[in-house]
Order: structure tokens, then sequence, then C-alpha cells
């Protein structure tokens, strides 16, 4: 399986792509918003096989990316957290772990310009990317737990 070879040949590594098939380490990471969707597959295979091995890493990759949610030099918060941090609360449900969810919320949330009503990218207050309106979960998720975003 290639996770598992993936996290005992290259701990602690989030890759980006794949050349022919195999993970890459070098280049550009560009803004690096792909983490969450490998720690949200390492839960997604604790939840299918119960393989407590798939927890441990789901947890530990969980770990390297939490101090992301204090990053504003992305608009992706929520493909790291909603993935990853989200699916972990939602399995738990420990409130030190949704802390760290509605958090990441209250970064991203630092990115709504009131005239527009949108999530500006990393590339500036008048930009805004496709990607973050996918990202609507989160922001909705964000206005139920933090309604003071908008005030």
């Amino acid at each position: 399986m290639q996770l598992e070879r993936l996290v005992k040949a290259d701990p602690d590594y989030f890759p980006m792509y794949t050349v022919q098939g195999k993970w890459q380490h070098g280049g550009e990471s560009w803004t690096n918003w792909c983490e969450g969707f490998l720690v949200g597959q390492l839960w997604l295979l604790y939840r299918h096989t119960g393989n407590e091995f798939w927890r441990q890493q789901a947890e530990h990759y969980a770990r390297l990316i939490e101090p992301r949610q204090n990053d504003r030099d992305i608009h992706d918060l929520g493909f790291l957290f909603w993935p990853s941090w989200k699916r972990w609360y939602d399995l738990t449900g420990d409130p030190a772990i949704n802390d760290v969810v509605v958090q990441a919320g209250r970064t991203l949330g630092l990115r709504f310009m009131q005239k527009g009503e949108y999530l500006c990218s990393f590339v500036g207050p008048d930009s805004c990317f496709i990607d973050i309106m996918n990202e609507r979960g989160y922001p909705l998720f964000m206005l139920l737990a933090c309604p003071e975003i908008l005030s």
C-alpha cells in the first residue's frame, strides 16, 4: 500500500505530486496546502480498518501541521484542517482538538472581505480563487462556531 510505504520510508514527509507514480521530495512546494489531504487519507484508513497504526499515523501527521492553524500566508486552511483535525474531532469529540479547528477557522476568517462578502486569496484583498469557494464547508462551520468573525 502506497501510504504505508510513504509513512515508513519517508516519515514526516508530505508529498505534493508524483512523477511516474513515485512521490517527489524536490521542487517548489509553492504554498504548502496539501498536507491535510494526507492526514485525511490516514483517518479514512483508520475508520475503514480500525487498525490503530493508521490512527497513530493520522494523529502524528495532524500534529505536524498544528502550527499552521495560525498561518496567515495561505488561504487553504480548510484544505489543511477540515480533512485532518475536523475529522479527528468528529471521531473523538475532544474539545482541545476542536479548539485547533476553530482557531484555524478564525485565522481563515481574517481573510473575509465585508465588501463583496468573500475570502480573499493569498495574493491580496482583491483576489479570490475558485478553490476558496470549494472550502465553503469550513467557513460555514466557522460561522456557526464563531459568529463574531463577521462582527
